[in-house]
């Protein structure tokens, strides 16, 4: 390695050494984070999926008061 280019190279391959641990940490985080936000997404799912199983107590009242209206007579 001698001459104007041996310094080039040289500084060249640092250089992209440090882009390679640059993208190794750049893609770590965005693992990272995608981890966290998947997290949060499933956490939210879960709690959508328990709101619409719980009942409406509106409906459950005009269930209950017009189930008598409905088999009226049918037992007759």
């Amino acid at each position: 390695m001698n001459g104007n280019t041996a310094g080039l190279r040289l500084a060249e391959q640092s250089r992209q050494s440090a882009l390679s641990i640059a993208n190794a940490k750049d893609q770590r985080e965005g693992a990272q984070a995608n981890y966290i936000m998947q997290g949060k997404a499933d956490q939210l799912g879960a709690q959508d999926a328990l709101n619409k199983q719980q009942m409406n107590p509106m409906t459950t009242f005009l269930d209950v008061a017009t189930s008598g209206l409905k088999n009226y007579g049918a037992f007759q």
